[in-house]
């Protein structure tokens, strides 16, 4: 009955239609409440920031919960309320370490004791405390709070969070599955994976500092890259990183595949090993003229000497054009000789005979 004359008077003093909930009554009592003159002159004056762009607002801090805890709650046996901003800055700023974009978030709660008022049992990462400046460590939960955490690690002090947090926020962004959300990735790698990378974590690889790699490429190399990255959440940059993508049969590859037949040359450094014969005398040679000895040798033994011969290799690197195909399709066909068809068919196909008929024309797509 309560409810039903509070939902009345909302109703009457809101303007709302006959058919509406509370939620938009506390909706529309909220926003009276903000509005009020008072309020915005007062939270500057006590020292709080405001913004009239609440999505400005870290994404770290609109899921983020934490109990009242100390000094209210007389079963905390450690911070939380006063505490979770700091963690959520910290937390914040391994994200930033590790490569994690602003747009990124997790599920955080914290607790003062294992009662979990503010839930940290369903959170992606939620602290329990255990002691004074101790925390568990909860993981497993999902963004919708649908699945039940686990307990990660035990007595974890709170000037040590960086040292497991680090590893866990790294290797989530490299190894997670597209669109993959931290919960589900504790969850999908394992606890004893995941403590064995925490246990091993030395900081970051210093490879990421010591390179400073760049990518050049045609437009549609560049933009087909950029679709690959996206599957795993990198931009084309990071991707060619990726030694794989350093790879010359790669590289090669990915040219052939979208950017064969355009205009604009593309050269690749390559690395070529040829085998050379030279025989053993040619190798005694220099040892002979050091040495100042001189011998007299048999005819006989002169010829077998020349027949021994062995091979070395040789290395040399080189500019190589990976896109050597012209487009002749965009030539005109009187300009075009039956040796640039013929490798044009050969290109296409990967055929060794020759063709057996041209019919030249152009089309869009």
């Amino acid at each position: 009955m309560a409810s039903q004359t509070s939902f009345a008077v909302g109703q009457k003093r809101y303007g709302l239609p006959m058919v509406g909930s509370m939620e938009l009554i506390n909706h529309a009592m909220i926003k009276e409440f903000l509005d009020c003159h008072t309020l915005r002159e007062g939270l500057p004056a006590a020292g709080c920031l405001t913004s009239p762009h609440p999505r400005y607002v870290d994404p770290l801090n609109v899921t983020a919960m934490a109990c009242p805890a100390l000094p209210l709650c007389p079963l905390a046996i450690a911070e939380a309320e006063r505490g979770i901003p700091d963690i959520i800055k910290r937390v914040r700023a391994v994200f930033e370490k590790v490569g994690l974009k602003y747009n990124e978030a997790i599920v955080v709660r914290i607790t003062g004791c294992p009662n979990g008022c503010a839930r940290p049992y369903m959170a992606e990462l939620g602290l329990v405390g255990d002691g004074p400046n101790s925390y568990q460590i909860w993981l497993g939960g999902t963004p919708n709070q649908s699945t039940i955490a686990s307990c990660f690690m035990n007595k974890v002090k709170l000037h040590d969070l960086e040292k497991v947090f680090e590893p866990l926020f790294y290797y989530w962004r490299r190894k997670r599955q597209p669109s993959e959300s931290f919960g589900t990735f504790s969850t999908r790698m394992g606890f004893e994976k995941l403590k064995e990378l925490v246990d091993k974590w030395d900081g970051l690889p210093e490879s990421s500092n010591r390179y400073n790699l760049k990518l050049f490429a045609d437009k549609e190399t560049y933009e087909a890259m950029d679709e690959l990255a996206k599957l795993e959440d990198k931009n084309a940059h990071q991707l060619a990183m990726e030694l794989e993508y350093l790879e010359e049969r790669r590289i090669k590859d990915l040219v052939k595949k979208h950017s064969e037949f355009i205009s604009y040359p593309i050269y690749l450094w390559t690395e070529k090993t040829t085998e050379k014969e030279i025989s053993d005398d040619e190798d005694e040679e220099p040892k002979k003229e050091e040495e100042g000895d001189i011998e007299e040798v048999d005819e006989d033994k002169e010829k077998d000497a020349s027949k021994k011969k062995k091979k070395i290799k040789e290395v040399s690197h080189e500019w190589q054009q990976i896109n050597k195909q012209k487009p002749i399709c965009l030539g005109k066909p009187e300009e075009i000789t039956k040796e640039e068809y013929a490798s044009f068919y050969k290109s296409l196909t990967n055929d060794s005979e020759d063709h057996l008929a041209v019919k030249h024309f152009s089309m869009e797509g």
